[in-house]
C-alpha cells in the first residue's frame, strides 16, 4: 500500500541521516587513527577530515538513488547524476588546479547537496 510504502521511505531516510552524521563524526573525530589502523599512514587523517562532510549527503544520495529506481524514476536518476557530474567536472577542471583537494571535496560536497536536494522534491 501507499502508505506501507511511504513508512518504509521514511524510515530509510531517518536511518540513513543518523548514520551519516555518525560515520561524519566519527571520520572528523578520529581520522588519524582510522587511516592508521587501515592504511597505517596516520598522515592520510588530513584526507579523511576533509572528507568525512560527504558522508550524509552521500549516504543520502545513494539511499535516494536506490528509492528513485524502486518507483521506476530512471530518467530522472540519469538527469540528476549529469547535473553531479558536471559539477565535479567543473570543480575538478577549473578549480582544482588552483586550489588542489579543497575543491575536489567542495565540488562533490555541493554536487552530492544538489542531488539529494533534487531528489527529496
Amino acid at each position: 500500500s501507499t502508505k506501507k510504502t511511504a513508512y518504509v521511505i521514511n524510515k530509510s531516510i531517518r536511518f540513513t541521516i543518523i548514520i551519516g552524521l555518525g560515520f561524519a563524526l566519527l571520520f572528523s573525530a578520529f581520522p588519524s587513527e582510522i587511516c592508521n589502523l587501515i592504511y597505517a599512514q596516520s598522515e592520510l587523517g588530513v584526507l579523511l577530515m576533509k572528507l568525512s562532510v560527504i558522508c550524509p549527503f552521500l549516504y543520502m544520495q545513494i539511499t535516494l538513488t536506490g528509492i528513485l529506481n524502486g518507483v521506476g524514476s530512471h530518467s530522472f536518476i540519469f538527469r540528476t547524476n549529469l547535473i553531479s557530474s558536471v559539477i565535479n567536472l567543473f570543480f575538478i577542471y577549473f578549480i582544482m588546479p588552483k586550489a588542489g583537494i579543497d575543491a575536489f571535496v567542495t565540488g562533490i560536497t555541493i554536487s552530492l547537496i544538489a542531488t539529494v536536494s533534487l531528489s527529496l522534491k
